[in-house]
Parts: structure tokens; sequence; C-alpha cells
């Protein structure tokens, strides 16, 4: 993949660690592609996440400042929109306007004695992370075997209600050879920052949308991995990191009187939780997938339906023995105590 692709294996690395933090904090996810964005498709999503789209052209950055406008919530990461076609950098990014601030430079950390994070270029023994945006150098995956202790930095949350999760002062680790995007505040406010000051998440109100903007580069990536695999299968994120993504799609969500459409709670963070909808049928299917090889199963999982405006929740039961779930009234829907299972289940949600 590395040799394929111009934007290299560190991109591929990236997005995986991204689904995986995602479904780690149970919010169901799709991907889709810019390469076939149009506005139909967008209109499906309450939540957009997008970190390291740094190539969009004209037509795809309209349709996304479009759909925020018209009330999506957007979270994007540094560089998203900041290079060209050609692949060099913007002087500003081109939804600047959609973040609410300006691009104001790279940060990184070249110093070895401060970086112990490395990479892999083929042929090479793992050599030190460059801090660095551009070609060639990230297209190379970074090791994520052994936590990098030099290279960690932090950033702390502010206080404000945005984040829900995390606490005033709470510390996010960052890896700082991978650097962060200098920004300057226009109409955002910020969330948490640096230790100098530096903007780490800020919040900005676009029309009738949201936008969080997450400084840090390839953030996804601050994790620990198994097995010195090039894609760990598990993933030990660094303290506040996945907690952060999780903060900003259901903080975005709750700004805007929204919710994920199932919430699931009392289960470990290897629980996946997928939503498959047959709006033809008016009907949801909840499937609940323990990835956790060592488990002895989920035991006392709780599930929140949150059904469409102008919908209720009719009926909750299991498909494999038609037993039907018994449910309660909950904020803004329903709420179900779930069986106990060992590695799969699902339960079926119709409305009305």
């Amino acid at each position: 993949y590395q040799n394929q692709s111009p934007l290299g294996f560190r991109w591929y690395q990236q997005q995986a660690a991204l689904w995986t933090a995602l479904a780690q904090s149970q919010v169901p996810a799709d991907v889709i592609w810019t390469e076939s964005l149009s506005a139909e498709k967008l209109a499906k999503y309450r939540v957009i996440v997008t970190l390291e789209s740094r190539l969009l052209n004209d037509g795809q950055a309209e349709l996304i400042r479009d759909w925020v406008r018209q009330g999506g919530v957007l979270v994007a990461g540094g560089t998203v929109s900041l290079f060209d076609q050609a692949d060099k950098v913007r002087s500003d990014y081109m939804l600047a306007d959609v973040f609410g601030v300006k691009y104001a430079g790279f940060a990184g950390v070249a110093d070895a004695a401060r970086n112990g994070s490395l990479m892999f270029e083929v042929g090479k023994l793992p050599l030190p992370v460059e801090s660095t945006m551009m070609l060639p150098t990230v297209v190379n995956h970074v090791h994520r075997e052994i936590k990098p202790v030099k290279s960690i930095g932090v950033y702390k949350v502010k206080a404000n209600g945005a984040l829900p999760g995390l606490a005033a002062g709470a510390e996010c680790e960052y890896d700082m050879p991978l650097g962060y995007d200098k920004v300057k505040p226009g109409t955002a406010e910020t969330l948490a920052e640096f230790a100098n000051g530096d903007p780490a998440i800020t919040l900005n109100r676009f029309d009738k949308g949201l936008c969080y903007f997450w400084t840090p580069i390839y953030p996804a990536l601050c994790y620990v991995g198994s097995g010195f695999e090039n894609d760990a299968s598990v993933k030990d994120f660094w303290p506040n990191v996945r907690e952060a993504l999780a903060a900003m799609v259901k903080g975005g969500l709750a700004q805007q009187k929204a919710a994920l459409p199932v919430d699931v709670t009392g289960v470990s963070k290897e629980v996946e939780v997928t939503v498959r909808q047959q709006p033809e049928q008016g009907r949801w299917m909840v499937h609940l997938l323990d990835y956790d090889t060592k488990s002895a199963g989920v035991k006392g999982a709780v599930m929140t339906v949150h059904p469409p405006e102008g919908k209720t929740v009719k009926r909750i039961f299991y498909p494999d023995t038609g037993t039907e779930i018994k449910f309660t009234a909950a904020e803004g829907g329903a709420a179900a105590n779930l069986r106990d299972f060992d590695v799969h289940d699902m339960a079926v949600v119709e409305l009305e």
C-alpha cells in the first residue's frame, strides 16, 4: 500500500485507528469517500468525522460547507483542506470559515532528545519520525508497539460543557513529533489548549451547524498496538484520546438537540455497536459484538434507543427467539436491559 498510494501507509493507519476509536466508544459509524460525496449522501448523517482529508477539491469543500450550514456537526482535524491538488500547502484552509480558525503554521518536535517515535521505511531499519507534513515522509508507517515516552505531550480541557465526559483540566496525550496545526481562532472558541496556549480543540458555530477542530496531526495514532503488526488488531489508546473524539461526536449532537440512534452502556470498550436501518420496514437492527478474546461474556448491557423525530418505539425483541424485550420511557426515547451473551447478540427495534 505504501508504494501504491501517494497518501502512503500512515494515512491508512490513521483511518483504521479512527474507526477503532469510534467503535470502542460504542459510536456506530459508516465510511464515505470524498470522491463519491453528494448532497444526498451527506444528508443521511448528523455527524461527519474527517481527519487528514488534506486534498479536498473545491466541489467537495463546498458540499461539506453547505452540509454544516444546514445543521450538520463536523469533527475535523489538522491539515483538513490545507493542501491543493498538487499536494502543496495553501495559505489557509479551504474550510477556514467553517472551522472558525486560520492556519498559522506547523508545530513539531525535531529535538532528538524529545523524540521517541519511530517510523518504518521499506528496506531500512526503524528511523525517528520526522516532524513534517510533507511528502514523502508522511507515507511511512508509525511504530505503535511500544509507547514512545519521550514523545508524549499533553493538552488540557478548559471549563466548558461542549466536551461531555471530559472534566475541566483533563489531560489529553498526543505524539509531539507528529506535530499539530497552529491556528488563530476567529469565530471559534477554544475548548482545549497546549501548555503554550495554542488551541488543541476549538468549536465554531456556522449558521445552523457546528464544527469541532482538533489540531493534533494523526491523533488517532496515539495508541499502543499488539503483536508487532502493521495494523494492530488491538489498540490501547493513550489517555483521553478516544474520549476526546467521543466527546466531540456526542457533544455536537447534544448541542444540536440530537443523540446517537442507539446508546449502549455497561459494556467494555471492546464491544462494538452497529445499527442497520430498514426504513421501509420501520425497524432498526442493533448488533453487539465483543472483540475481547479473553472476555467471560457481556453482562449488564443497557440500550437506550433515540428514534427519529415523529417516531416512537413500538417493540424491541430478539430475532432468534422472538422474545420481547421490556423497555421503559427514557429521555428522548426508550431504555432496555439486554440479556447476557458471549460474543454476539442482536436486537430488533420496531418504530411507529
